[in-house]
């Protein structure tokens, strides 16, 4: 279509332009007097005056006969030849060429206005007579053939003879034949009539008219192709003045073939496919910079942290780590010196900390950071276990259990290493420029490292080591203590210059340094400064302070280490709370531990007490950090249990608590006094109970026995510490004979216990005295001993998750009474509201429980609740199939904190087996079911005997060979 309406306009061009040559040339004449030109339509010569005829119009040229409709003919001819003659039958050529002449009639009629239709004189009144409409006459094709713009080709067959064609065709051929003998191909009945359809005539489409005219035209002048004729032009010209197009106006084009059609479908498939896959397949970006699949190669230009406290277990000892954000995604990476999850029969865990805002004060508080968010690995034999991200709420501070879980990540691990994926989108307030990553190892027996420098975007930082040169100053200029500097992931040549050291001190105090900064290279990663001081003006024995708090660089600078003290000019002679612990030299003595304590911030290795002017002192040094603090997290393998319905071991994550370090000091004041906590021989009359994390004091407190440990709000306690020693002292009256015993523990319940030291008044280290005794187990703070009896009492609560609530008494019934465990039943037993927030430390939870049956299964869970029995937060728990009609549920938990008006809640519930009945409220040995908080545990009789003779005798051979 798109050929025929090119040629068209081509035609309609050239008879336009010979149109305007014609008009040119009738419209000048020349004078026959001077030549001049003159305007054809004038009557005298503007030049000589000479008077001229006016011209007659030529006759139109006779048109010669031919036949009806030659130059349809020949345009159709022209149209088909070529490829279409070829690929075509004759049959479908011939059909073919009849559909084309269908069309190129319809176009002329839609491009003819009526008042540009010429009507031939001889049918003028014909014409004139108001014309009948006629239906449209069907086309004698199949729509499936023929379709035109599928075959017309537009490079070939051009009409009017312009172009020539590939060879001869003989004497009825295309190419611009006007003269009546050009037929179309010469097909049919030897006249060249179109098709030679109907009526023997030889007429297009059967029509019966005299001369045979297209479609209608019945004007000598409405050929085709708009020849000989002054108006009959093609594309609505009308007397050489208006040019128009066609219009597609009750076009229809015929039906496309099958071929065509399956084209076309498998064309609109593919773009869909295309458009889909623009739409709903992400673009490839760059490949990602690591790959989590447990090789490290690619962590190769990655700068390294080499900055971690050294563990007793070497495969938790954190030897390389790094990190690299990369657009959206963190990645991390950890290694130890012995090897990534090595433990072959337990579990491994590392945590990085995110502090993603840089804020310290908010999230979970832990060593200089806020911790936003954790993600948790753990894992043995080289192998990843399990791998989460949890996030912080804002106010969490040392509370673990305030942790949320949140989306997985991407974790792979080996012998060399563990590396993570996480998505900063799933990190709350992550900040790319200002978040800050530590990492934690832990074997969950005890030994753990930690990192000293903190991963950022700068991915550098340089760590302040500060290490004291000594105790005591003189008069003059003394070094005080050195800084080392170092350097971690400096890459080659780059230079970070350390400087404006940031200080606090004692007031007065001179300082200096031996270098105002120091520069660090590939080639010099460390070095190290000198702090110098003088003190003008202070007396014997004052103490002076200084201590470095940071310093300017281009990455991040970390301080490692605390405060520095020291006497001027010498020691005091007797004990003072300063933070330096010359004064104890002469009166600490050694522990002994018939066991290795794994945790060395918790291992005491010495220790001393002393009274004087109504106070007790105790000092304590430990093989690690003091108050060092953990995560509060355990991993380990738990056995399957018949009857259970499982198949292997999995993983149980105990309670979580805040990671803080304990230590405990039992005070017996006055050794003559009856009353007291029973602990390693003595009675205990106060407690002095110091929480510490990250090696910071968190907070202290003091308690007194009155049947039961009270908290003492009122009672102030002195303490001092450095990285390694604590000392302490109590205001406490009446002081004769005094005793102390001495505990270090966790959340883990580990830890270590003194053997009772006496505290004399300050005198020589002569003067104390060891008592060997036995070395007791870890001490609750309250409840201690006590056994609460199961009562038929209603404590006034309501609790959604009891189908029956009851009392908890010290006292024993008097008339028993039973419940029935059955399906669905769960039985809460609670104590009265706590009177004063107090803690539990380190002991058995347990319930004894007396049944009517055996064989059934019951899960027995400690909680400590709120007043009102609300928000139950679990302690511990056992769940077990029943062997006895007296059966013991038991539990070891860490610390629990009770605070002000709790409870504790005892809840037994039925899982499976036979319908039993609970014997309680009584005081007969089938009724007294009851509940201790908790039992204290001796372990092993034959190993406490051995022990205790062990040292027994090892302190008797001391005390012979010790000149007194």
């Amino acid at each position: 279509r798109s050929t025929a309406n090119s040629l068209l306009d081509d035609v309609a061009w050239e008879e336009e332009v010979a149109q305007l040559d014609r008009v040119i040339s009738e419209a000048e004449r020349e004078c026959p007097s001077c030549g001049a030109t003159v305007p054809a339509e004038m009557a005298l010569c503007p030049s000589c005056g000479m008077r001229l005829s006016i011209p007659k119009p030529a006759p139109a040229p006779k048109r010669a006969e031919s036949s009806p409709t030659p130059e349809l003919d020949a345009l159709v001819d022209d149209l088909l030849v070529g490829e279409l003659e070829e690929s075509l039958s004759e049959d479908e050529l011939e059909k073919t060429k009849a559909a084309v002449l269908d069309w190129l009639i319809l176009e002329l009629e839609e491009s003819m206005a009526p008042e540009t239709q010429i009507v031939h004189p001889a049918e003028k009144e014909k014409a004139e007579a108001p014309e009948e409409k006629l239906p449209p006459v069907p086309s004698p094709l199949a729509e499936s053939i023929g379709f035109l713009s599928q075959w017309v080709r537009g490079s070939r067959g051009l009409v009017s003879g312009l172009r020539p064609k590939h060879g001869p065709r003989g004497s009825g051929r295309v190419n611009g034949v006007v003269n009546g003998q050009g037929r179309v191909n010469g097909l049919v009945n030897g006249v060249g009539r179109t098709n030679g359809l109907v009526n023997g005539m030889g007429r297009v489409n059967g029509l019966t008219t005299p001369t045979g005219r297209v479609n209608g035209l019945v004007t000598s002048r409405g050929r085709v192709n708009g020849l000989v004729t002054d108006q009959g032009r093609v594309n609505g010209i009308v007397t050489g003045v208006s040019v128009g197009r066609p219009t597609l106006r009750g076009l229809r084009l015929p039906y496309p073939s099958r071929r065509v059609r399956y084209f076309t479908i498998a064309s609109g498939v593919l773009v869909a496919i295309l458009i889909a896959g623009l739409l709903f397949v992400p673009p490839s970006g760059p490949s990602a910079p690591i790959v989590i699949d447990g090789s490290f190669l690619d962590w190769s230009s990655v700068p390294m942290f080499d900055a971690a406290t050294t563990a007793s277990d070497a495969n938790v000892s954190i030897a390389h780590y790094a990190s690299l954000l990369d657009h959206d995604s963190l990645y991390l990476f950890a290694s130890t010196s012995g090897g990534m999850f090595a433990d072959a029969t337990g579990y491994d865990g590392v945590d990085f900390l995110i502090d993603a805002d840089g804020n310290a004060s908010t999230g979970f508080t832990f060593r200089g950071i806020g911790a936003d968010a954790v993600i948790e690995v753990f894992g043995g034999n080289h192998t990843v276990a399990g791998a989460r991200l949890y996030s912080f709420p804002v106010d969490s501070e040392v509370n673990w259990s305030r942790r949320q879980p949140g989306a997985s990540v991407q974790a792979a691990a080996s012998i060399n290493g563990l590396e993570i994926k996480a998505s900063t989108f799933d990190i709350d307030r992550f900040d790319p420029s200002r978040f800050r990553v530590s990492v934690y190892a832990d074997d969950f027996l005890g030994s753990s490292s930690r990192s000293l420098a903190s991963l950022s975007a700068a991915n550098g930082a340089v760590l302040l080591d500060v290490r004291p040169l000594t105790t005591v100053i003189g008069t003059g200029v003394t070094p005080i203590f050195e800084i080392h500097a170092r350097a971690l992931g400096l890459l080659q040549s780059t230079t970070w210059q350390v400087s404006n050291f940031q200080f606090n001190q004692t007031p007065g105090v001179i300082r200096s340094l031996s270098a105002e900064s120091i520069n660090l290279t590939q080639g010099r990663l460390e070095d190290t400064i000198s702090v110098l001081v003088s003190a003008p003006g202070f007396f014997q024995g004052n103490v002076v302070e200084v201590s470095l708090i940071g310093a300017a660089s281009s990455v991040p600078v970390f301080v490692h280490g605390a405060a520095v003290r020291a006497y001027v000019t010498s020691p005091p002679s007797q004990v003072q709370i300063d933070g330096l612990f010359s004064d104890w030299i002469s009166r600490d003595v050694p522990d002994t531990d018939p066991t290795r304590v794994k945790d060395p911030d918790l291992d005491i290795v010495r220790y001393g007490a002393a009274t004087s002017n109504g106070s007790a002192f105790f000092h304590v040094h430990v093989a690690g950090i003091m108050f060092g603090g953990g995560i509060p997290d355990h991993m380990f393998k738990s056995p399957a249990y018949a009857g259970n319905g499982t198949s292997g071991g999995g993983a149980t994550i105990l309670p979580r608590r805040t990671g803080e370090d304990i230590l405990l000091a039992f005070v017996e004041s006055n050794s003559s006094n009856s009353r007291g906590f029973p602990i390693g021989g003595l009675l205990a009359d106060y407690l002095v109970e110091i929480r510490g994390e990250g090696g910071q004091i968190t907070s202290r407190s003091v308690y007194s026995w009155q049947n039961r440990w009270i908290h003492q709000p009122g009672v102030s306690v002195s303490a001092a510490k450095d990285a390694t020693d604590i000392e302490v002292s109590l205001p406490v009256s009446n002081l004769s004979g005094t005793q102390i015993v001495i505990q270090s523990t966790d959340w883990t319940s580990a830890g270590d216990t003194t053997i009772p030291l006496t505290a004399p008044s300050f005198s020589s280290r002569s003067d104390l005295l060891m008592k060997p005794l036995s070395i007791p187990a870890p001490v609750p703070l309250t409840f201690g001993n006590l056994t609460f009896y199961l009562r038929d009492t209603d404590p006034g609560l309501t609790s959604s998750d009891c189908s029956a609530i009851k009392g908890l008494s010290t006292l024993q019934g008097s008339s028993g009474t039973t419940i029935a465990l059955d399906t669905g039943v769960k039985a809460c037993y609670f104590t009265d509201p706590e009177t004063s927030s107090e803690t539990i430390t380190v002991g058995s939870w347990s319930a004894s429980l007396d049944l009517s049956a055996v064989g059934t299964e019951l899960a027995v869970t400690f909680a400590v609740t709120s007043q009102d029995g609300s928000s139950p937060s679990l302690v511990c728990g056992e769940t077990k199939l029943t062997a006895a009609l007296e059966e013991t549920f038991s539990c070891n938990p860490g610390a629990v904190l009770i605070l002000l008006n709790q409870r504790i809640r005892l809840l037994i519930e039925y899982i499976s087996g036979t319908v039993v009945d609970l014997g309680y409220n009584g005081n007969a040995a089938t009724n007294d079911s009851s509940m201790s908080v908790p039992i204290p545990e001796f372990g092993d009789p034959g190993t406490l005997v051995v022990s205790v003779s062990v040292l027994v005798l090892v302190l008797s051979i001391r005390r012979r060979r010790r000149t007194w």
